[in-house]
């Protein structure tokens, strides 16, 4: 391999924490406190790929709750719980999300 391409696990749960926000939710990036349903539902996806959400499920405590509030009156998914529906977020973030094999395991 060349040196320096591996994934670091600890660094993307580092990373992770360092997004984490008291909703439930994850930013972006480290030190926003922006965060939507798009960027969260990768978060998760993330975990997933990575081995994190098995090992460690308690980074996505209230990650559940927080995509489940982002359904707006419409069905739809909102970027966040109480905005409008948007199609982007229709396609990125899969609905049901318990139907998302990446997702499964939050939604128990």
């Amino acid at each position: 391999g060349i040196p320096g391409t591996a994934l670091s696990i600890s660094g993307l749960k580092e990373f992770l924490l360092a997004c984490k926000q008291p909703n439930g939710s994850f930013a972006a990036e480290v030190g926003s406190p922006e965060s939507d349903a798009r960027v969260t539902y990768s978060a998760t996806v993330v975990g997933a790929l990575s081995g994190i959400l098995s090992s460690d499920p308690g980074i996505f405590v209230g990650t559940a709750d927080f995509l489940l509030a982002c359904q707006a009156f419409d069905g739809g998914i909102a970027a966040y719980p109480g905005a409008e529906s948007h199609a982007g977020y229709d396609t990125t973030v899969p609905w049901p999300p318990w139907n998302s094999s990446a997702t499964s395991k939050i939604w128990t």
